[in-house]
């Protein structure tokens, strides 16, 4: 019953950390466009917003591998 409720939770956070996310990409997105900047500050925004976007994302990559595999406190596990 335990582990049940352990897999309910995991499986919530994940969802959340997921709507997060796209939360921050959006604000991140209506940021650029909708700011008063030239074309180059406009670009600039872009790559600021395609980093975060792979920082964000290798993040909950890496942290949802551990949960897989059995990691305890987001680190993989030691062979």
């Amino acid at each position: 019953m335990e582990e049940n409720s352990v897999e309910i939770q995991k499986k919530r956070n994940s969802g959340l950390t997921v709507v997060l996310i796209v939360v921050n990409v959006f604000l991140a997105l209506l940021y650029a466009n909708v700011t008063d900047n030239s074309e180059d500050q406009t670009y600039i925004n872009y790559v600021w917003l395609a980093g975060s976007l792979t920082f964000l994302l290798g993040g909950f990559a890496f942290t949802y591998m551990a949960k897989i595999t059995g990691g305890e406190n987001g680190y993989l596990p030691s062979r």
